[in-house]
């Protein structure tokens, strides 16, 4: 964490309350956003001679960020 971050941190009351602040801080849900993270996780491709497992990892890593679980629509 750099220093210009923790004033937004400074008055949690835990790590889930510091961590919802960051991620309201930094990472917007708005809707052009949710498409961006979708638009990447579709394009995204593995190149020759990457390794199958951290594709994988970054693949369901950018799941994760648009608020996706394994076998939710929308």
């Amino acid at each position: 964490m750099e220093n210009s971050q923790l004033p937004l941190v400074r008055s949690a009351n835990g790590a889930y309350d510091a961590w919802s602040r960051l991620e309201g801080h930094f990472e917007k849900k708005s809707l052009a956003n949710k498409l961006f993270l979708r638009r990447r996780f579709f394009t995204t491709m593995m190149g020759e001679g990457d390794d199958v497992l951290e594709h994988i990892k970054l693949k369901t890593g950018g799941a994760a960020r648009c608020g996706r679980r394994s076998g939710q629509r929308g």
